[in-house]
């Protein structure tokens, strides 16, 4: 990773492995935050040995409907102990599902009110409040692809939802996901343009999801800046606009030929530099396949 790229953490069940307690007690929750997650995370902080410049605790705790008063519980004792190891590290509250306005509710002004509620002092030793504002109007714009599988329909307004979150919290709100699967390249490029355009000199940090196609669910469409062989999309160069990083690393594709004696001539393969070749049916018409095979990989070593 370049060393102008900064790294954000999620930890959450996954990171642990295991059972998460089953149902809404907040008794369940508070032994499995006390005998799991925070021993677990403390142990990650002390033995990682790669820069780490945030964490987020846990991944959208409304979603899956974690009682605010144990996220509360959580956010206060996983703070706590990332600080007491490495000060340092800028500790964000786990992304949250839903802005205000969702589905005609108040969405997470309740959840993060509840929290509070619970823990006057829940995010005093935080730095930001992380926010997931997926299929969220970025300025009143509401013109998703007919049909489209990700979003009937784009609600609220990702800047009202902001305001509102750090009003509450007294904290910056930092994106930690935002982005929309769709074939409908041009929406979806435009659609960045809009979000990333409303997010600036807004939040601290925007993270958009996805870094190539092959990421996600494909039945919720394509959320990437890069399609499945690795080509920048239009959603990409527009994206290399708000960012001083080089998003592609990807020369253009070249021409592995295949011209030894134990291959037919006219082989030829056209790949993107690196992608992964099938010497199977690279050497299908070789008559010294085991000969192929190795000129294959010698050549794959060149254009890696």
């Amino acid at each position: 990773i370049p060393g102008s790229i900064k790294k954000l953490v999620i930890f959450n069940n996954q990171s642990l492995g295991g059972e998460l307690p089953r149902g809404n007690s907040f008794d369940d929750w508070k032994t499995y935050i006390d005998s799991q997650y925070v021993p677990c995370l403390s142990s990650f902080i002390r033995n990682n040995s790669s820069p780490i410049s945030a964490l987020e605790i846990w991944n959208e705790p409304d979603v899956q409907e974690i009682p605010a008063s144990a996220f509360a519980y959580m956010v206060k004792a996983g703070a706590s102990a990332v600080k007491s190891i490495n000060p340092n590290i800028a500790i964000i509250s786990g992304g949250l599902g839903y802005g205000i306005d969702y589905q005609d509710r108040a969405g997470d002004v309740v959840y993060l009110t509840d929290m509070k509620t619970a823990y006057p002092d829940v995010f005093q030793n935080i730095d930001g409040v992380g926010f997931h504002p997926y299929c969220l109007s970025p300025d009143g714009w509401n013109k998703p692809p007919q049909g489209d599988p990700w979003c009937s329909s784009l609600y609220g307004s990702i800047s009202d939802s902001i305001a509102a979150f750090s009003r509450i919290s007294g904290k910056e709100v930092w994106i930690t996901e935002v982005g929309y699967g769709t074939f409908d390249t041009a929406f979806q490029q435009e659609y960045l343009r809009r979000v990333f355009t409303t997010l600036k000199n807004r939040v601290p940090v925007s993270i958009w999801y996805a870094w190539i196609d092959t990421m996600g669910a494909a039945a919720q469409g394509p959320f990437g800046l890069f399609d499945e062989r690795g080509v920048i999309k239009p959603s990409g160069n527009t994206f290399t606009l708000f960012t001083s990083q080089n998003i592609n690393p990807t020369p253009a594709p070249v021409m592995l030929c295949i011209t030894d004696s134990d291959c037919p001539s006219d082989k030829v393969c056209q790949l993107p530099v690196c992608a992964p070749i099938d010497l199977e049916q690279a050497c299908s018409e070789a008559v010294d396949k085991v000969a192929c095979e190795r000129r294959v990989e010698e050549k794959e070593k060149l254009r890696c």
